[in-house]
């Protein structure tokens, strides 16, 4: 029995050193990023932002989140039968706007609660800041998978 109180043991504290190294080297990419962001100038993030279709406040926002804060988003399309790739390759810019939201949204928890358990069609406009534009998509045939 001790034996394999120590393997848990053990396993929990590599699955959780895991888990720290990972955040730590999310952290320094954010910060690496921030970093060369900040050698753009003023005038340079600007024009970025403008190139990306957010606002320079937005940007710096999306970019402390993490280069995945956005990865639901596509998942959730799916859920709801949207084609991430329509809607993409149609309208860009709402495409980037519906991403900037998702990488801002503070019930990143939930989402993918919802998404694992397969409720997320029934459950989205609960908590989702991006609920109307989705539901708006689901109206369209040319954005539906189905």
């Amino acid at each position: 029995m001790p034996h394999t109180m120590a393997k848990q043991e053990y396993n929990v504290f590599h699955s959780l050193r895991g888990r720290v190294r990972t955040w730590w080297q999310e952290r320094q990419e954010i910060a690496r990023e921030l970093g060369e962001l900040s050698a753009l100038g003023e005038h340079g993030l600007s024009e970025l932002a403008t190139d990306v279709g957010v606002n320079t406040q937005m940007l710096l926002a999306v970019i402390r989140n993490g280069a995945a804060a956005a990865d639901d988003m596509e998942y959730l399309m799916r859920a709801l039968n949207i084609d991430p790739d329509a809607v993409h390759y149609d309208e860009p810019g709402l495409y980037r706007g519906l991403q900037a939201s998702c990488a801002l949204c503070e019930d990143k928890a939930r989402c993918r609660s919802e998404l694992n358990a397969g409720t997320m069609r029934e459950n989205y406009t609960h908590f989702c800041p991006n609920h109307e534009t989705m539901s708006e998509l689901r109206a369209h045939p040319e954005f539906q998978t189905d």
